[in-house]
C-alpha cells in the first residue's frame, strides 16, 4: 500500500470490486491511465507523495467504436439553432430520462460506459455531380453566362471533398474558384483562385481535394480559351 507518515493514503474511486479484475492500465512517467469496458477512461496523477488526482481522461480523438450506419437508428435534432435537443431512438445506449450532470457511479452500465462518453457526429451528404462543357473564356472579349464560360459547383462544406475530372482535348486556362463570401458582395469581389490548370491540346486533370476552412461556394471557369472549337 502507499503510506504517508499518519497511515495508508487513499483516493476515492469509482470502481467496485467486481470492476477490478477487468482492469487495464497504462503508465507515462507519474501518470498512469486506467481502462474498464464500462467505464470512460480515467488517469490518475502523481504530483507529490501525498497528493495524487484520478480524474477522467478528456480524450479530443477518440478512439471510437465501429461507426453505426443504420438507418433505424437515429438522433433527431430540435432546432439548428439556440438551445437544442437531441432525441435518440431506435436503440440502446441511449435510455428514456434526463442524464445531464450525472456523474459515473457503477450502478448500472449504461451510466458508467455512456455518461460523458466522447461521441462522433457525422453528416454524411449525397454525391452531387456537375458536367459541362464550356465553349468560351469569361470576361472581357469573351462569355459571362453560365454554363458557357462557367460552372456552378455548389456549396462545399467544411470537410467536404471534391474531384475534378477533364476530358476531350482543349487549349486554355481553367480555373476553380472558391467563395466565402455571404450578401450583395457575393459575385462582386468574393471570388478567389484555388487551382489552375492550362492545357495545349493535350492535357487533361483527374484530381481531387478537401474545403479545410469554411463553407464555400465553388465554381470552374475557363478564363482563357485558345481554340472555341476544342472546348473544354
Amino acid at each position: 500500500g502507499l503510506y504517508d507518515g499518519t497511515g495508508a493514503y487513499e483516493i476515492t474511486t469509482p470502481y467496485v470490486t467486481a470492476d477490478l479484475f477487468e482492469l487495464k492500465y497504462e503508465q507515462s512517467a507519474d501518470v498512469l491511465y486506467i481502462t474498464h469496458p464500462d467505464y470512460e477512461t480515467r488517469k490518475l496523477s502523481r504530483f507529490n507523495n501525498n497528493d495524487w488526482i484520478l480524474e477522467a481522461f478528456d480524450s479530443q480523438a477518440g478512439p471510437f467504436r465501429i461507426q453505426n450506419d443504420t438507418v433505424t437508428k437515429t438522433i433527431a435534432a430540435s432546432a439548428t439553432t439556440g438551445s437544442i435537443t437531441l432525441t435518440a431512438s431506435g436503440h440502446a445506449p441511449f435510455v428514456a430520462g434526463t442524464t445531464a450532470g450525472h456523474v459515473p457511479s457503477g450502478s448500472t452500465a449504461t451510466s458508467k460506459s455512456q455518461t460523458g462518453a466522447l461521441f462522433a457526429l457525422t453528416h454524411p451528404l449525397e454525391t452531387l455531380v456537375y458536367q459541362e462543357t464550356l465553349e468560351d473564356k469569361y470576361g472581357t472579349g469573351g462569355s459571362t453566362t453560365e454554363d458557357t464560360s462557367w460552372v456552378a459547383l455548389g456549396t462545399l462544406y467544411k470537410g467536404t471533398g471534391w474531384t475534378l475530372v477533364t476530358t476531350g482535348t482543349w487549349t486554355g486556362t481553367l480555373e476553380i474558384q472558391r467563395n466565402y463570401t455571404v450578401g450583395a458582395a457575393h459575385d462582386a469581389d468574393g471570388w478567389e483562385k484555388v487551382l489552375q490548370y492550362i492545357s495545349v491540346d493535350d492535357r487533361n486533370v483527374d484530381t481531387s481535394g478537401t474545403e479545410e476552412e469554411n463553407t464555400a461556394s465553388y465554381r470552374a471557369i475557363l478564363v482563357d480559351s485558345g481554340d472555341s472549337e476544342e472546348p473544354c
